[in-house]
């Protein structure tokens, strides 16, 4: 399939094929998240992720980045959060949310903002393969030295294995792009998905932490 352009992403939402938002939780999430830390958390490429909600309920920090606006408004809209733009990000005015977004190229996002955890769970599968030592790259400059990367990447049947995005993402690919600017890379556990078999097949899910 030919390379993904940041419009190309925006158009899906417009037509709202947006088959890779879920309505629960994500249980890699859910099973590897710190416990009893308040981490901050930036989540990549975030669309309008319920998963941003479930680490914010827990007093953290949460930060995103997403190019398309409509995602954006959905998000606040659809979770009935109070919202405000200031500084370049659209920011929750309740006192019970500490999340903001920001609206751009996900590679545009501040330099300066560090975070304890960055969960990946449709990000690097979205990015255009050529693009993803660039990504690893961005993403080493996102996370504090303490820091973790929670990450996972699908391997697909021979059957769908050209279909994207999200693009096939293997061990080794994930191994290629992190471990060659310092990180490490250890593998949790996997499973596998079956909630888009009918397009995308049986989907094998890595996941992964990565850190300094």
């Amino acid at each position: 399939m030919a390379d993904m352009k940041l419009d190309d992403w925006n158009q899906r939402w417009i037509d709202n094929r947006i088959g890779w938002h879920r309505g629960e939780v994500n249980q890699t999430l859910e099973k590897y998240f710190p416990s009893g830390e308040r981490s901050s958390t930036f989540f990549p490429l975030c669309g309008k992720t319920l998963d941003m909600i479930w680490v914010a309920q827990k007093g953290c920090q949460v930060r995103g980045a997403e190019f398309s606006q409509l995602a954006i408004d959905q998000f606040f809209e659809e979770n009935k959060i109070a919202n405000k733009s200031e500084n370049g990000f659209i920011h929750s005015t309740e006192s019970s949310f500490d999340i903001a977004l920001k609206q751009g190229d996900f590679f545009e996002y501040p330099d300066d903002h560090k975070f304890e955890l960055i969960f990946d769970r449709g990000s690097m599968v979205a990015v255009n393969p050529k693009d993803r030592e660039k990504y690893a790259q961005k993403i080493k400059t996102l996370l504090k030295s303490d820091g973790k990367v929670l990450l996972q990447a699908i391997s697909r049947d021979e059957e769908h294995l050209k279909n994207g995005p999200p693009f096939h993402l293997t061990i080794d690919d994930v191994k290629n792009s992190y471990e060659k600017i310092g990180m490490k890379v250890n593998v949790l556990g996997s499973y596998d998905d079956r909630s888009s078999i009918d397009r995308l097949g049986v989907i094998k899910i890595n996941e992964i932490q990565i850190s300094f």
